[in-house]
């Protein structure tokens, strides 16, 4: 039995949720259905712990702006990420045992050789394998991504800090690169250059420079434990998140953060505007991910093994 179709006869997701269809003029396929489900099945499980548990968390980038303009998924995103306050992210972390086979809360201390800033909640029998870290041992499951936002303001030390912590972050995802042996040349490059310092104690310092005013009551918090978007648009107002609205997606209803309107602003700018017909599909898609929510990524592993014994032999 696949994935889909435990989930449909668990009732948690209706079978007609796989149907192909047209969204915003842009094809919605039944790979991509299913791929939805997994995920979808993903936010269900965290939303029940933290029902049970009393935790907040909130639609996040992307997902968030799904939910407001589309009333679920993007049609052209294939991810899906939420956020919590860092108090309620760590209290989240202590609950990995809540989550049972094929579910897994992976943390650099659950998972030893993921290296990443933030935490992910995978399904083990699906596969969601980058293939920037395809070498790289460990579970490689459809994937839910889960930040913690932090306290931050907007001084010059703080935006130093920011740099630091995206060289930081490079850093740890080149040590996921080192065994892959197809690499680019930048990362070629980025592996020849990386020290020798250990993966786990440089997650641990990105962690403290995260929490560098956990203490205090600032006006904004930022996701430091991602830094693609740059420091102007990492920089949202605390209140905003002070009380959640509850938001259609997909059927279901999940919690968005009560600024969602200013939140969205500052990352996309007039977000109720659809991108080019031509350009959908692109902006969102993750072409270094190989996805099969059929099979577990296991499978594929083994054969990776293979392949590198064969290519170092």
């Amino acid at each position: 039995m696949t994935e889909c179709e435990r989930i449909i006869s668990d009732g948690l997701i209706p079978e007609s949720f796989l149907r192909e269809e047209i969204r915003n003029d842009f094809l919605v396929d039944v790979n991509r259905k299913k791929l939805w489900m997994i995920l979808l099945d993903l936010l269900l499980q965290v939303d029940r712990v933290c029902k049970k548990h009393n935790i907040q968390y909130f639609l996040d980038g992307g997902t968030l702006l799904g939910a407001i303009r589309h009333k679920g998924f993007i049609p052209w995103d294939d991810d899906l990420d939420i956020m919590m306050l860092r108090p309620e992210y760590e209290k989240f972390l202590t609950l990995k045992d809540e989550f049972q086979e094929p579910y897994f809360l992976q943390t650099p201390y659950t998972d030893p050789g993921y290296y990443g800033s933030f935490a992910k909640l995978r399904n083990s029998n699906t596969t969601g394998m980058s293939l920037r870290f395809a070498y790289q041992h460990f579970n490689f499951g459809i994937t839910l991504d889960i930040f913690a936002y932090d306290n931050n303001d907007d001084s010059a030390e703080s935006r130093k800090r920011y740099e630091t912590l995206n060289n930081l972050h490079i850093q740890n995802s080149t040590a996921m690169k080192k065994s892959n042996l197809h690499l680019s040349e930048r990362d070629k490059q980025r592996v020849r250059e990386l020290n020798d310092a250990d993966p786990l104690k440089r997650y641990e310092e990105i962690q403290k420079l995260c929490r560098t005013f956990e203490n205090q009551n600032t006006k904004y918090v930022s996701d430091l434990m991602a830094t693609a978007y740059g420091f102007d648009r990492d920089l949202f107002f605390k209140e905003d998140f002070s009380k959640a609205i509850e938001w259609e997606f997909e059927g279901f209803k999940f919690p968005v953060p009560i600024g969602y309107d200013r939140m969205l602003k500052i990352l996309y700018g007039d977000y109720m505007e659809f991108p080019p017909i031509e350009e959908r599909g692109k902006a969102a898609r993750h072409d270094d991910v190989f996805v099969d929510p059929d099979n577990s990524y296991k499978n594929y592993e083994r054969f990776l093994k293979f392949l590198a014994d064969y290519e170092n032999s």
